[in-house]
């Protein structure tokens, strides 16, 4: 879809605010009937957010309240793998699942630190201190 596509789904219909929406409305309930569904619904929200983070770097200041909705999303999302990781139902490996969470966190925070310095140019605020997300997780 390219450009346009983008701008349109992010910015004007919304689609990472309603991703989240359904996050955190239905945090601990059965909108996700698999594993493997719920892989394939952070995949989407890996690539909405890699979606956003190149129409920042394209269009500075053209996200709007997208960083905000990555601040807001991650601790629901980590809920929502621990509660669908930890369901016997599982037909994905384990360390498929948490590749993928751990990928689309990466990038979530990547869009949460962009931001304007006073000349209009995008910065990355980012400064790589203390252990990985990884290491982190293990």
């Amino acid at each position: 879809g390219g450009r346009v596509s983008r701008h349109h789904l992010i910015s004007r219909l919304g689609i990472i605010s309603w991703m989240r929406g359904l996050v955190v409305a239905r945090l601990h309930s059965s909108l996700f009937p698999s594993v493997k569904m719920f892989c394939t619904f952070i995949g989407l929200l890996e690539s909405a957010f890699r979606c956003a983070a190149q129409q920042e770097r394209e269009e500075p200041g053209s996200i709007g309240d997208v960083r905000t909705e990555a601040l807001d999303m991650a601790g629901p999302l980590v809920s929502a793998y621990m509660f669908n990781v930890d369901r016997a139902d599982t037909h994905v490996p384990s360390g498929d699942a948490l590749q993928k969470m751990l990928d689309t966190l990466d990038i979530m925070s990547t869009v949460a630190l962009m931001q304007l310095n006073d000349g209009g140019a995008l910065v990355d605020s980012f400064q790589e201190d203390g252990i990985s997300m990884v290491a982190a997780l293990e």
